[in-house]
């Protein structure tokens, strides 16, 4: 009788519509039509996507009122994250030998070394990744961290070829590339002469009202009949979509990729 594989992929946030979080679920679905058995630990559970539910989400968190009324409380945030990442390495210490552990990110390996998860005592396959080049890690506490904390990984896997012929030149573990799974909606064709494309997470963090009425002043002042769209969905989607009806009801066109 074959035995079941499985992948748990370690993110430090879970349901939350966004390009990493995108790529894990197109990974995880291919695992998955090829029989691997796949689950998530994460550190928060916010608004799930339509094809998330069905997953085995394990938000490490389990009372988001515990969570707001410590927010500010610093020590007291630091206790309960602790007690999140020794909960995460218990979950982890029951997986099977064989299972392959991803890391999304240095932090969440970092925490997890903190809290005592030693992988390989339990013969478990540790994969590491970085969403981003070498120089924006040196630019930032990431470069340190992963020296430090992805020198027991099995393979690294960075966005590109180059960037893992870079890492490779710091990293003293096997580093590769893995294509981009995540698949585009079919949009529309849309004529390229006087249109100007806006993909991405509507989110406050990326600021696309910004977009939307630099946009706005540019057409106003070039006084070119250009058309903006904006293709994506999340917490700001209705602000956009007041802006461009207000601003620019000729100008933008919100649209749910």
């Amino acid at each position: 009788m074959q035995q079941d594989r499985h992948v748990v992929f370690c993110l430090n946030e879970i349901g939350v519509l966004g390009g990493v979080t995108s790529a894990v679920e197109s990974l995880a679905g291919l695992l998955e039509e090829h029989g691997w058995k796949v689950s998530f630990l994460g550190i928060t559970s916010r608004r799930r996507g339509p094809d998330r539910d069905r997953r085995d989400w394990r938000p490490l968190i389990a009372s988001p009122r515990l969570t707001t009324r410590i927010r500010g409380a610093g020590l007291a945030n630091r206790v309960l994250r602790r007690a999140d990442f020794a909960l995460a390495r218990r979950r982890l210490t029951h997986m099977p030998a064989g299972s392959v552990v991803v890391f999304t990110n240095v932090w969440v390996k970092k925490e997890l070394d903190a809290a005592g998860y030693r992988g390989k005592d339990f013969g478990h396959y540790l994969v590491g990744q970085h969403h981003g080049s070498l120089a924006g890690s040196q630019a930032s506490w990431e470069f340190d961290a992963m020296l430090d904390h992805y020198r027991d990984l099995d393979v690294f896997v960075a966005l590109c070829e180059a960037d893992a012929g870079d890492f490779a030149e710091h990293l003293d573990v096997p580093c590769t590339t893995l294509s981009n799974l995540v698949g585009l909606p079919a949009l529309g064709r849309v004529p390229v002469q006087g249109r100007v494309l806006s993909v991405g997470r509507l989110d406050p963090n990326k600021d696309v009202e910004r977009v939307v009425r630099l946009f706005e002043r540019a057409r106003r002042e070039v006084g070119a009949d250009w058309h903006l769209h904006v293709f994506g969905d999340g917490p700001s989607r209705s602000s956009v979509e007041e802006m461009s009806a207000a601003w620019a009801p000729r100008a933008a066109s919100p649209c749910t990729a």
